[in-house]
């Protein structure tokens, strides 16, 4: 689903708008949680569980990073544990075939066979939330945000969808209040209008 098609113009922003400002504050957060699964899923399907599996990840190690005391090699050992599962993952859905062709290039030279190519497709965003995943534990290691115990609250700020599939990479202290609390004023909500508007003509 694409910010320019009319699903999305005339049903679900529309859709969602409705439900949100029609709900209660605290079921907020899980109605564009679930939103933003659903705008997701309706383009990946079965990537879903790698975005799933990317939350739990960060979720997790946030937490066991927080919690390892400052002094010692148990907290830099989570961090870069942490961080290698990214990393691999990354490489796997995008890197994997140009890793394997080289290999083949080199096991070419000593006669060797070479293995065959993966046809992996790419997960939508992947880089994006793969990223703001290992800002966020940095941060933690680093001291400058406390690990977010809410999983709600964390996996919102994984995969809201409006910077999910198209960036920017958000950092998890700009936004972190905004997303346990926020208010919408008419004011605000016509600018955000407005600035929608101008950025659609610009897309077109």
């Amino acid at each position: 689903m694409l910010f320019t098609e009319p699903l999305f113009l005339f049903i679900f922003l529309p859709a969602l708008l409705g439900l949100y400002f029609s709900s209660p504050r605290g079921a907020r957060n899980f109605l564009l949680l679930a939103a933003s699964l659903l705008f997701y899923a309706w383009g990946e399907r079965t990537y879903v569980a790698i975005l799933l599996f990317s939350i739990v990840l960060n979720y997790l190690s946030g937490l066991a990073i927080g919690q390892a005391p400052a002094k010692g090699r148990r907290r830099r050992l989570l961090l870069v544990a942490a961080l290698a599962g990214n990393l691999l993952l990354l490489i796997v859905f995008k890197y994997a075939a140009f890793l394997t062709a080289n290999l083949n290039g080199l096991l070419g030279l000593f006669g060797v066979a070479g293995l065959p190519l993966p046809h992996l497709r790419l997960p939508i965003g992947i880089s994006f939330f793969t990223f703001m995943g290992m800002s966020y534990l940095i941060d933690i290691y680093r001291r400058q945000l406390e690990a977010e115990r809410n999983l709600n609250t964390f996996a919102l700020y994984i995969t809201l969808f409006p910077h999910l599939i198209a960036g920017p990479i958000v950092r998890y202290s700009d936004i972190a209040r905004e997303l346990r609390e926020r208010f919408v004023s008419r004011p605000e909500f016509a600018e955000g209008i407005r600035r929608f508007i101008i950025g659609f003509g610009k897309k077109m």
